[in-house]
């Protein structure tokens, strides 16, 4: 999790790190799907600014979408991200499970095929994967502006 000491970033920016429009992260922050972590002023002086974890949690929720599971589905139901761990061995071992209508966070592949052995559609994302994704492309963009 390279890209947690970088600091914040705004929805314009967390939006192109994810790949998505700003009008997607503004959108799912006022329905609730990934809020920003801090947000300063009112009305038109109103800025959202985006942590790592922030960000993070964006791109798992677009990963998500991109995978069939609707916004519906994702609101509220990852509140598991808070259990995530801090380091790239425990990200990289971290899978986000959807079977049956929830989410679940899962450690390790061995506790993700438990729930497919179980049967039904079962939607599996790597957190460690959509991390890495993400700190490459912090580390691109970094490079951008310092050249």
């Amino acid at each position: 999790m390279r890209g947690k000491a970088v600091g914040e970033y705004g929805a314009d920016a967390a939006a192109r790190l994810v790949g998505i429009t700003p009008r997607q992260v503004r959108y799912w922050a006022l329905t609730g799907v990934a809020e920003p972590g801090r947000v300063t002023g009112a009305g038109f002086a109103r800025r959202s600014y985006y942590r790592y974890e922030d960000v993070l949690r964006l791109a798992l929720v677009q990963r998500l979408v991109a995978a069939g599971l609707s916004l519906d589905l994702t609101r509220g139901k990852l509140g598991c991200l808070a259990a995530l761990p801090r380091t790239e061995e425990g990200l990289a071992r971290a899978y986000l499970v959807s079977a049956g209508g929830g989410i679940e966070l899962r450690h390790g592949l061995d506790e993700v095929l438990d729930v497919i052995q179980l049967g039904g559609l079962v939607v599996v994302c790597s957190v460690g994967e959509v991390a890495r994704a993400l700190d490459q492309r912090i580390e691109r963009e970094a490079l951008g502006r310092t050249a």
